[in-house]
């Protein structure tokens, strides 16, 4: 469950901390503690930022290999590389964070993705699970022969629909 309905409630919460940090700060003598104000200051500005420009920074959403954007009715995630579980797992939770009740697919582009741990399969098919239980479907582009296979093997396959030509 998401702390807050819409980004801008989190903006003003991290632009309050950050206001209330720095107000702190200016009223404390000890370094030490100004410095944690300071640092609470930046984690407010950090909230605020995340929240007001998604697409800032893409280690914010999964990892230097997985990017996710959203639309109004479609969101679409790319991921590269060798997918464990760990990048998968931040990536379903940004996800998770995106979907609202006007999505109805998520759309995961697997043309360049050079493997599939385990683990990896494990969290792609909590996502595809979630997305199903509200409504939302899941399709997968330009899979390997080896990913559907994977996916036909985790009894997922049938959960997804299947775009693009699958690369070799």
């Amino acid at each position: 469950m998401k702390p807050f309905r819409d980004r801008r409630s989190a903006v003003a919460l991290g632009l309050a901390l950050v206001v209330a940090a720095l107000w702190a700060g200016t009223l404390l003598r000890e370094e030490v503690l100004r410095i944690l104000c300071l640092c609470a200051a930046a984690v407010g500005l950090r909230v605020a930022l995340v929240n007001i420009w998604p697409g800032v920074h893409p280690r914010l959403y999964g990892g230097p290999s997985q990017l996710v954007a959203a639309g109004q009715s479609v969101v679409k995630v790319l991921v590269q590389g060798e997918i464990n579980g760990a990048s998968m797992a931040r990536t379903a939770h940004r996800v998770a964070e995106l979907l609202g009740p006007e999505t109805h697919q998520i759309c995961i582009d697997f043309h360049q993705v050079t493997g599939l741990s385990e683990e990896g399969l494990r969290e792609l098919g909590s996502l595809i699970r979630a997305a199903r239980h509200q409504g939302v479907l899941t399709v997968i582009n330009g899979a390997s022969p080896p990913v559907r296979s994977s996916l036909r093997q985790a009894e997922l396959d049938h959960l997804v629909a299947y775009a693009g030509p699958s690369h070799t």
